[in-house]
């Protein structure tokens, strides 16, 4: 009876769990009143989208748009995830759906990790799930096409088969995440390096036969052949884009970006993408320390938390050699640092009463609730999810680059062969929704894919070949869209093609931000 009771507070929890966090999380993403439909932030989207996109429209697994190819730059994993929800629902902002599937099945993992570690205490693993689907950057996750929703699954399932049973069947799932990792990001590295080493130590702990080693062991080795084998074919790694004249790694930005991360653990000003809400609650952060120190000095939970901190400490080394430190380089790890602190409670609640606890869990959920996701303003926490809500369901954001494609899309009607729009927009994102009677142009070859797709199917002179154009009897267009969101030079582009053309007005659009021009010759009407 009493396991009955166990196991279905255990499924209610989660029930109520994922409930809490769809209402945190869930948007329409096919109607324009959210930001999914702008795919942003570019170029990752992109390059993670593209492959999975064209593959569903029979245009193979490549990185290809308007009959041009380009060399993939990310490994594969997320965009053969992306695969099934782009050809069942035919709309690229599918992506969302497989977004929110990975964040419901991280939350039943998660619990089931903290099931495994405190022993059925129902309360903590409800408290625990509490912190980590309220975390901003959890709920809103989904809502980028980012391949950190997968890296985060995938963290939580190398921390599940560490602490599981040593079995065949077990490794071989360890061989397959641990390469898993580097198949879904460069920047995983060392999550899986640290796996693959946590889960060989266990198979030496934990088998007693010389036999039962070499035969685990050999299962790692084989994938580790398999991924290697895959590089040497895929080239992936000679098409790996640079930077430009910026150093990726070094040295020299070891000290400030080690600084970041460790602050980013505390409370401190950080960013995801455009957002600067912050990665944990400082209380909380301070909570996580506790508990390592705790989880170290005990003897019962000293192994785990040890895979913890060589699972956590090496990402942050590594990613502080990087030239541009982000919270979403170490998102995966957050799970984790809220492990530590279920080690801190679960270590406090075994010396007071069950109703004390109760108490001293409810103060730090108020404590939580009360605090700020911000760093520069003072917003209770309870407040800012109460919001989010509000903002899923009642309000909206302006997906503006979705709205400005509409836009398009409204004033080129008629189906022509000859007509052409200039528009700072990525090529690959506006494939995904202008219609075709119309073929994209850029205004400036230094925009998004310049070196390895602007600059390889365009002239280096664009009023030239705007020019040639013309004068082969096409129609030619420019919108003034995005330049706001983009450096001085671009409104230089834009300054260009008033001095070498007649420019008039056609359309007015997104409030005079997506407005579209006609380009002729000049003294020709």
């Amino acid at each position: 009876m009493k396991d009955f009771v166990n196991r279905f507070s255990f499924v209610l929890s989660m029930f109520v769990c994922v409930v809490v966090y769809l209402c945190l999380a869930f948007k329409n993403p096919f109607v324009p009143n959210s930001l999914v439909s702008n795919l942003e932030p570019y170029p990752d989207t992109l390059w993670y989208s593209v492959p999975a996109w064209n593959f569903v429209n029979n245009n193979g697994f490549s990185m290809s748009v308007f009959g041009v190819e380009i060399k993939k730059m990310v490994p594969p994993a997320y965009s053969i995830y992306l695969i099934p929800f782009f050809a069942i629902f035919k709309d690229v902002r599918s992506f969302y759906f497989g977004n929110l599937l990975l964040g419901i099945l991280s939350i039943i993992l998660f619990g089931l990790i903290a099931k495994k570690i405190f022993k059925n205490n129902s309360l903590l693993i409800l408290f625990l799930e509490f912190l980590l689907i309220t975390n901003f950057y959890f709920y809103i996750l989904p809502s980028l096409l980012m391949a950190e929703n997968l890296t985060l699954f995938v963290t939580l399932c190398a921390v599940y088969i560490l602490i599981s049973k040593m079995s065949i069947k077990n490794t071989f799932f360890a061989g397959f995440v641990g390469i898993l990792f580097w198949l879904i990001k460069f920047s995983n590295l060392t999550l899986g390096l640290s796996f693959l080493f946590l889960y060989t130590i266990k198979i030496v702990l934990e088998n007693k036969t010389r036999s039962d080693k070499i035969k685990h062991i050999s299962i790692l080795v084989f994938f580790g052949i398999l991924f290697f084998l895959y590089l040497k074919f895929s080239s992936l790694l000679a098409g790996r884009a640079g930077t430009g004249s910026i150093v990726a790694f070094s040295k020299k930005y070891f000290i400030d970006n080690f600084k970041y991360y460790i602050n980013t653990f505390f409370g401190g000003k950080t960013s995801y993408s455009w957002y600067q809400q912050i990665f944990l609650n400082k209380y909380l952060g301070i909570l996580s320390l506790i508990g390592f120190i705790l989880g170290l000095w005990n003897k019962n939970t000293r192994k785990f938390t040890v895979s913890l901190f060589l699972i956590v400490f090496p990402l942050v080394i590594f990613m502080s050699f990087f030239y541009s430190p982000s919270s979403r380089y170490v998102f995966a790890v957050l799970p984790l640092l809220i492990l530590l602190i279920g080690i801190f409670l679960d270590k406090l609640g075994s010396r007071i009463s069950k109703k004390k606890f109760f108490v001293l869990v409810f103060l730090i959920a108020g404590v939580y609730l009360l605090s700020s996701q911000y760093s520069d303003k003072n917003e209770f926490l309870i407040v800012s999810l109460k919001k989010q809500i509000g903002l899923n369901f009642r309000h909206k954001e302006d997906p503006w680059n979705y709205l400005a494609i509409q836009s398009f899309n409204g004033y080129f009607k008629e189906k022509k062969e000859n007509v052409y729009l200039a528009t700072f927009l990525p090529p690959f994102y506006i494939n995904y929704f202008m219609n075709e009677n119309y073929k994209f142009l850029p205004i400036f070859l230094g925009q998004e894919f310049s070196d390895n797709y602007l600059k390889r199917v365009y002239k280096s002179d664009l009023i030239g070949e705007y020019k040639k154009l013309l004068e082969q009897n096409n129609e030619l267009y420019f919108s003034n869209y995005y330049v706001n969101n983009s450096f001085d030079s671009w409104n230089m582009e834009l300054e260009k093609i008033k001095t070498n053309f007649e420019v008039k007005k056609v359309s007015d659009g997104c409030l005079g931000s997506c407005n579209i021009y006609r380009i002729n010759l000049k003294n020709k009407l």
